[in-house]
Formats: structure tokens, sequence, C-alpha cells
């Protein structure tokens, strides 16, 4: 057989060669299980930051259904606009739990995340529902609440905008991390 031509000195060379090969293998397999278990935890982070992304446009979103609601609502009078509304109401009160409960494992997001859904809540209570009993009451809506209003909402805007930028500053960076 080859091993018996190979003499001694051949045999060593040979069998180094192999054990070599065989601890080159062992360690690229150990890389590539530790790269491929590095990038699941990565993944799976991502896709959390993205569930929050998407949950909060929801939650911006439904703030405005909210307020094209109301202001359909008190330019026409005409209470179909009430639909939109509460729709918006019931998709914010449903999307702030699932945002909270989904940035419970980013504790940097906590406090814009309760900033922004405070923002939001603050609109509707101190806005949005009143001017539509006012206008049910038949009541007019003064200027300087409208002011008030259109500042909140700006505010509101600018605070989604802040909260945004973050969630795509931590995205990319593993899980743990954030």
């Amino acid at each position: 057989m080859i091993f018996s031509t190979l003499g001694r000195l051949g045999n060593r060379v040979l069998h180094s060669f192999i054990v070599t090969a065989i601890i080159i293998f062992i360690i690229i397999l150990l890389t590539v299980i530790f790269i491929r278990v590095f990038l699941n935890e990565n993944i799976q982070g991502q896709r959390s930051l993205d569930s929050i992304d998407e949950t909060a446009t929801q939650i911006y979103e439904a703030v405005n259904d909210q307020i094209m609601g109301q202001r359909g609502y008190s330019i026409t009078n005409d209470e179909s606009f009430l639909d939109t509304y509460y729709t918006g109401v019931e998709d914010f009160n449903e999307k702030s739990v699932e945002l909270k409960k989904a940035v419970e494992d980013f504790p940097v997001l906590k406090n814009q995340t309760e900033e922004f859904l405070e923002a939001g809540q603050y609109i509707l209570d101190s806005f949005i529902h009143p001017y539509i009993e006012m206008q049910k009451n038949g009541q007019a809506i003064n200027r300087e609440t409208l002011q008030k209003s259109e500042k909140a909402v700006d505010e509101f805007r600018s605070i989604y905008a802040d909260y945004y930028t973050l969630i795509e500053k931590n995205n990319g960076q593993k899980h743990d991390a954030i």
C-alpha cells in the first residue's frame, strides 16, 4: 500500500497533514456555527425593531385618523366622519398596548415610547374628543384653542420623527446591546 512506500518520514508528514487538515476543518466549522448564531440573534433584534417601527407608524396613523375624523365632522357636521375617529381611537389603544409590550426588551426605547404615547393620548384627551363634544353641543372652537391643538399636533409629529430616528439608529445592533 502507499503507506509502506512513503517511508518513516513520509508517513509522519502524511499524518501531520491529515491532522492539520482535520483541525482546520473543525476551526472553519466552529467559525461558521458561531457566525450563524450571531446573525440569528441580530436578525431577531432587527425583526423586533422593525415590529416596533411598524407599530409606532400605525399609532401615528391612528392619531392622524382621529384628527381627520374630527376635522371632517367639524367642517361638515356629518357623523359619518366620526367612523374614522372611532377607528383611530380603537387602533391607538390597541397598538399602544402592543408597543409597550414590544419595547420591554429595549430599555433605551422605553422613555421615548412613553413620551410618544403620552403625546398621542394628550391630543386625544385635550383636543380631539373635546372638539367633537363641543361640535355636538353646537359650541364653536376658539382660535386660541385651535392654535394650542396645532402646536400639540406638531409636537407629536416631532416626537414621532425623533422616535423613528432612534429606532433606525438602533436597528442593526445586537439585540442585547440595545
